[in-house]
């Protein structure tokens, strides 16, 4: 599957940062016509996702982004330091995955 074929893939890091992120996931799932996929269900209904995926499961973020032709994630301004760091979970798809990333502001 090419990365234009695959599915939107939110990654949901819970908070108004995760329900910015499903709410662009969703709508860009709906414009492109492809499943939605979330990484991580805490606030997910369970109409919202086509496939919930466990973050728990060793490899699943990698394996959920894999054949996505979209990646989501909610990011929200940091201030000072904490500006920098780039260990979250949400940066470590936006900097690894090979398919466009939308970053989603609350």
């Amino acid at each position: 599957m090419t990365p234009a074929a695959g599915p939107v893939v939110v990654v949901d890091t819970g908070g108004a940062e995760g329900r910015a992120a499903l709410a662009a996931g969703r709508a860009a799932a709906d414009e492109r016509g492809m499943p939605l996929v979330v990484v991580q269900a805490a606030i997910v209904p369970t109409a919202a996702a086509d496939r919930v995926v466990d973050p728990d499961e060793p490899g699943a973020i990698s394996a959920a982004i894999r054949d996505a032709s979209l990646v989501v994630v909610g990011l929200r301004q940091r201030e000072g330091a904490a500006r920098f760091v780039l260990a979250t979970p949400a940066m470590r798809v936006v900097l690894g995955s090979e398919a466009p990333v939308l970053v989603a502001r609350p």
